[in-house]
């Protein structure tokens, strides 16, 4: 019988502890039971590559991106106090991302029409251009932020009431460290959009359908890899069971959607219009 739930049937013998865990208590990708985890939830994982000294900047920066692809496998090393290096990696990967990903979708002066076409609406001068590209940039970084925000505060605030105040910096951490997935679709979709034949909506046929998949693929994927990051952070982390863990993510991106929704309303009202008018 499973050491953790005396009533379940116990599948599995951790080799750290010996006990018994049935199998809502063992995790595969750690080869660890709960009790070991919950125990130090640091030690089932290395550290974020970031944090680490072997190998150049470079090399560590790449790395803990490829870790947005493992969210089991690299949940307990978020669970350490220092958000400072978690900080400074977000302003290195997501904030370059939504920099460049709010060109397409928020300039009122470039129209991209595929196949790398773009064409300038109305008669503007080199520093309108400018100001346009730059006004698109900021535009959705503070899109970027508002979902940020919006999805921080809940996350952190159920995180401090179901697990502990000690597990709050684990949730903002994972949060930075990951970050980044919801610029990088956007600016997927933005460049399929802005690069892909078919796209504008002059064309006589519609866009590729390995343009369509890849779209989806980008749509889709980063949101479920930064839910399930979520997820597993709050189940192998923080020390919260499945149910919680699905709850407090449920309501944290709910949250953030809809204040994604809201402040691109608002956006749409405080950006120009877009000019009708081609230049020659």
């Amino acid at each position: 019988m499973c050491a953790s739930h005396p009533e379940r049937d116990a599948h599995f013998t951790c080799p750290r502890c010996g006990s018994y865990a049935c199998v809502y208590c063992w995790h595969p990708s750690l080869q660890q039971c709960d009790t070991c985890l919950k125990r130090d939830p640091a030690a089932a994982s290395p550290p974020v590559p970031w944090e680490g000294s072997h190998g150049s900047p470079i090399s560590r920066y790449l790395a803990t991106l490829r870790g947005a692809f493992c969210p089991a496998r690299t949940a307990p090393s978020f669970a350490r106090t220092e958000v400072a290096p978690a900080l400074r990696f977000l302003l290195l990967s997501a904030l370059p991302l939504s920099l460049v990903a709010g060109i397409v979708p928020h300039t009122r002066l470039l129209s991209f029409e595929g196949a790398m076409k773009v064409r300038v609406l109305g008669q503007p001068g080199f520093g309108e251009l400018v100001l346009d590209v730059l006004r698109a940039m900021a535009s959705q970084v503070v899109l970027d932020a508002v979902q940020l925000l919006a999805c921080a505060l809940p996350f952190a605030s159920l995180v401090r009431a179901y697990a502990g105040p000690e597990k709050v910096p684990f949730a903002v951490r994972m949060l930075f460290y990951r970050a980044w997935l919801h610029p990088c679709a956007a600016l997927g979709v933005y460049l399929l959009v802005a690069l892909a034949p078919g796209v504008s909506a002059t064309a006589a046929e519609g866009p590729p359908d390995a343009v369509l998949w890849a779209a989806a693929a980008f749509q889709v994927g980063a949101p479920v890899l930064f839910m399930m990051a979520m997820a597993y952070v709050s189940r192998l982390a923080c020390g919260l069971g499945m149910g919680w863990s699905i709850l407090i993510v449920s309501v944290a991106v709910t949250v953030a959607a809809f204040a994604a929704w809201g402040a691109g309303q608002v956006l749409v009202l405080a950006l120009p219009a877009v000019p009708n008018a081609p230049s020659s």
